[in-house]
């Protein structure tokens, strides 16, 4: 297991090897994709604002969290970064922008089962998404190698044609694609 942000640290979350690769995998996807209008993002937004906002529109997650964290023995969520608290409240491990449009992104390599709850996690959260300034969330499966341009392309694609508020995209591994494209 390996844990993220450890100089915070921010836990009790931990990720698989797997999942952490898809977040560096998500983040490079994210690099490759300015020429299609897609960017990281820095929410301008307070550790103070997004406690604020999480304690109004998701209560019981705050609880949740600092609960997991005393019994932990760590520092209150309170003192945490505003990147550390958008992924422990809101399940960001990442902003973006596309095309001018801000979305929370919560990168996997999961699977559907874990999709699927990070989704409905998510659709919890909606009302504190809108009120933090996000524009939708985004469960991104990542179980492919190393992002390309063309990946991004779908990327900025699918963003673009999803009609929810809430979006799952994922980019399959090199062997799944294979067998994908062998049955079409």
């Amino acid at each position: 297991m390996k844990e993220l942000f450890p100089e915070e640290n921010h836990i009790p979350h931990f990720l698989s090897e797997s999942n952490a690769e898809a977040e560096t995998k998500v983040k490079e996807l994210i690099s490759k994709g300015s020429k299609y209008g897609i960017s990281s993002f820095t929410l301008e937004k307070t550790s103070e604002e997004l406690m604020a906002l999480a304690s109004q529109f998701a209560p019981e997650r705050v609880e949740l969290v600092r609960q997991k964290r005393e019994e932990a023995g760590q520092s209150p969520i309170e003192s945490l970064s505003p990147s550390s608290l958008l992924d422990l409240l809101y399940g960001a491990d990442c902003v973006i922008t596309v095309s001018g449009k801000v979305y929370f992104v919560d990168a996997t390599s999961g699977s559907s089962t874990s999709i699927k709850n990070k989704r409905a996690k998510m659709e919890e959260l909606k009302e504190l998404y809108r009120a933090a300034g996000a524009d939708g969330g985004i469960v991104l499966n990542w179980k492919g190698d190393e992002p390309s341009e063309d990946d991004a392309k779908v990327l900025e694609n699918s963003i673009k044609n999803s009609t929810s508020f809430i979006s799952d995209i994922r980019f399959p591994s090199k062997e799944e694609r294979i067998k994908i494209n062998s049955k079409a």
